[in-house]
Order: C-alpha cells, then sequence, then structure tokens
C-alpha cells in the first residue's frame, strides 16, 4: 500500500514541475497544426439561363476551358420585345414633340399677325387723323402750320413702327428659343432611338445558346442541376475547388500575436508523409482573436483562441484539400 502511495506521489511531484515546461510549450510553440484548403469559388451569370446539358458531374475534375454546361439564355427574346416597346414609345414621342412644335409655330405666326394687324389699323387711325387735322388747319391757319401737324404724325408713326419692330423681334426670339428647344429634343430622342436600334440588332445577332467553360483546373464540388431548369441571375450554377490547396491557415496564441509579420517565410509539413514539406509566406494576418476549429487544438478538450494567419504555398504540391498540415516557424 505504501509503495502505491509513493508512486501517487511521485507522479504528482512530476506533474507539477512538468506541468510549467507544458504551459510554456503551449504558450509558446514554433509548431502550429493549419489546414490547407481554399476557398471554394461559386460560378453564377448576371442573366437567366435554361440548362439543356451537363458535361461534368459533381465530384468530376476540369481543366481550364473544359465544357462543364450547355445553356440558353432566356432573358434575349424579352429583353428584345422591351427594347423595341421603348423604342416605339420614343417614336411616339418623336412625333408628339413635333406636333406640339408645329402647335406652337402656329401660335406665335398667328400672333405675328394679330400685331401687324394691330398695328396696321394704329397707322391707318394715325394718317386718317393727320389727314382731318391738315384739312381743318388749311381753311384758318397757314402752310407753317400744316407742315408742324405732318411732322408730328409722322414722328407717331416712327415711334409706332419702333414698337412693331420691338414686338416682332421679341417674337422672333421666342420662336429661335423654341425652334433651339425642339431640335436638341429631337436629337436626344434620335440618339435614343439609335441606341436602341443597335441594342436590338445585337441582341438579334447574339446566339442564345452558350456553354459555361471551367475557368482553372478543379474539381466540381456542387452542382445539383438537371436539364431543363430555369436558374435565375447571379443564382450560384456550380462550385468549385482547386485540385491542390494553394492556401494554409493557422492560429496563433494570444501570447505570440506579433510573432509572425507579412511576408515571413514558414515551412508546411505534411503529417502522413513524414519527409515531405515546402515553403510558404504569410500573406494575412487576421484582425480579431476567434476560437481555435476542432481539427487545430493540440489538446483537443483545452479551449483555445488564437488570430488567424493566412499562408500561401505553391500551387503545385501534393496536398489535398482540407489536409491536416503542420507549419514551422522560422526564427
Amino acid at each position: 500500500m505504501g509503495k502505491y502511495n509513493f508512486i501517487y506521489i511521485l507522479a504528482l511531484i512530476l506533474l507539477v514541475i512538468c506541468v510549467p515546461f507544458i504551459k510554456e510549450k503551449l504558450t509558446y510553440s514554433d509548431e502550429y497544426f493549419g489546414i490547407a484548403e481554399n476557398q471554394i469559388r461559386n460560378i453564377n451569370l448576371e442573366y437567366p439561363v435554361e440548362i439543356l446539358k451537363l458535361n461534368k458531374l459533381q465530384g468530376e475534375a476540369v481543366h481550364p476551358g473544359d465544357t462543364i454546361l450547355k445553356l440558353r439564355r432566356v432573358d434575349l427574346e424579352i429583353k428584345i420585345q422591351n427594347f423595341e416597346f421603348d423604342k416605339l414609345q420614343l417614336e411616339k414621342k418623336a412625333v408628339s414633340d413635333k406636333e406640339e412644335f408645329n402647335g406652337d409655330l402656329k401660335i406665335l405666326d398667328n400672333t405675328r399677325n394679330d400685331i401687324k394687324k394691330q398695328y396696321q389699323i394704329k397707322y391707318a387711325e394715325i394718317e386718317r387723323n393727320a389727314r382731318l387735322q391738315s384739312d381743318l388747319i388749311s381753311k384758318v391757319i397757314e402752310s407753317k402750320e400744316q407742315n408742324a401737324v405732318i411732322k408730328a404724325s409722322v414722328y407717331q408713326l416712327n415711334d409706332l413702327k419702333d414698337k412693331e419692330t420691338l414686338e416682332l423681334a421679341e417674337l422672333d426670339l421666342k420662336f429661335k428659343n423654341r425652334k433651339k428647344e425642339y431640335d436638341a429634343l429631337q436629337a436626344e430622342t434620335k440618339v435614343k432611338i439609335n441606341k436602341l436600334d443597335n441594342e436590338i440588332k445585337f441582341l438579334t445577332k447574339s446566339d442564345q445558346s452558350l456553354d459555361l467553360l471551367s475557368p482553372e483546373e478543379g474539381v466540381i464540388g456542387f452542382m445539383e442541376l438537371s436539364p431543363g431548369d430555369k436558374i435565375q441571375a447571379y443564382n450560384t450554377l456550380i462550385k468549385m475547388y482547386a485540385t491542390h490547396p494553394n492556401t494554409v491557415t493557422i492560429y496563433i496564441g494570444d501570447n505570440q500575436l506579433s510573432t509572425l509579420k507579412l511576408g515571413d517565410s514558414v515551412r508546411v509539413n505534411s503529417i502522413n508523409s513524414k519527409n515531405y514539406f515546402l515553403l510558404g509566406a504569410v500573406t494575412a494576418l487576421g484582425t480579431r482573436i476567434t476560437p481555435l476549429p476542432e481539427r487545430l487544438k493540440k489538446i483537443p478538450d483545452l479551449r483555445a483562441w488564437g488570430r488567424e494567419v493566412t499562408i500561401r504555398i505553391p500551387a503545385k504540391n501534393e496536398f489535398m484539400q482540407g489536409e491536416k498540415v503542420l507549419v514551422r516557424i522560422h526564427k
């Protein structure tokens, strides 16, 4: 019994002695578990389509330029109809603007004629009054007085003509401004109609059928589609990830936040193949402390937090997507 007590006491002493070293090792480590994984790439289109044929299936590897899907745009006919409707509305507006302009011109022309008629009446009245006064004066006074009457009537006529010229000039200015406004409006409408014509011609010539090509080498991670499916614009068609990861994510502890800097070199070791490793460089440092993922904890039951660090590695490597790796910091 005493023997067992001695073993327990010895184990407790060793634990007390080793705990600081273990804690130091965990706190100030130069080795971290990481995950080698690329972000999944979502592929969508800016217009609605119908699925015609699936050339590749979920889980298949693809190379750049491979045809993944055969599609058909379903928005072209509707777009053409909308453009034609807009063009018709603009053409109607152009006709309406012309009718309104012609109406305004007729009003201005009628106003011009009214002004001239009114002044003709005034001219005639001045001339008639001048004759009457001249006849009356000729019977009672000398010819000098008659000349004065004639001069006064001439002055009145000239003054009236100046007023008529001024009114007609104001009317001409209104006409010029109205015509300038009309010409600008018609020119703007014509530009819009020509633009719609070009859009209609382009869409009419466009092939509604198209191929969705692979933008890179990788694997199709998600594609739940069937021929005949109609997919709205910007909805995800497929999700892809590269065949091999080019990014590794690790987490450094609270007490080592300044251990790494952008551009620092690290060594990424394979856990599965002991002799396989490659060098990487720190490309991003997280701006907040977050809980560590379960897979990256050195002691699974221990709650741990750290700063996320992103490491770039060569695209050509032997790692699998999501593979757990060991990252060693170069000091």
